[in-house]
């Protein structure tokens, strides 16, 4: 019974670079998702090139706006910045070529 309580105290206790951790890994799997939903919307047609800048951008940003900003702002910023890489990287990059 011991090793349900040691369980439930690790599962329950706040572990800020645990969850850091798992927020990355998150963030990876939400920046695909939005960058799908953006290019079906804007039917815009991409390279793996340019989705693999777009994902890592993105989740440097997401990192970076989410410690130094606070909660509902970070959010907000995040969508703005987001979009504005979307359509910069993709759109630009394609005119480019």
């Amino acid at each position: 019974m011991e090793i349900f309580n040691n369980i439930w105290t690790a599962l329950s206790t706040p572990n800020e670079g645990l969850v850091n951790i798992i927020l990355i890994i998150c963030s990876i799997f939400e920046t695909i998702i939005v960058m799908y939903l953006f290019i079906y919307i804007l039917n815009i047609k991409a390279s793996k090139r340019q989705k693999i800048i777009y994902i890592i951008l993105s989740v440097l940003e997401g990192a970076i706006t989410n410690n130094l900003l606070p909660s509902p702002i970070n959010n907000i910023v995040n969508f703005i910045i987001l979009f504005t890489l979307l359509v910069l990287i993709l759109v630009f990059l394609f005119l480019v070529q």
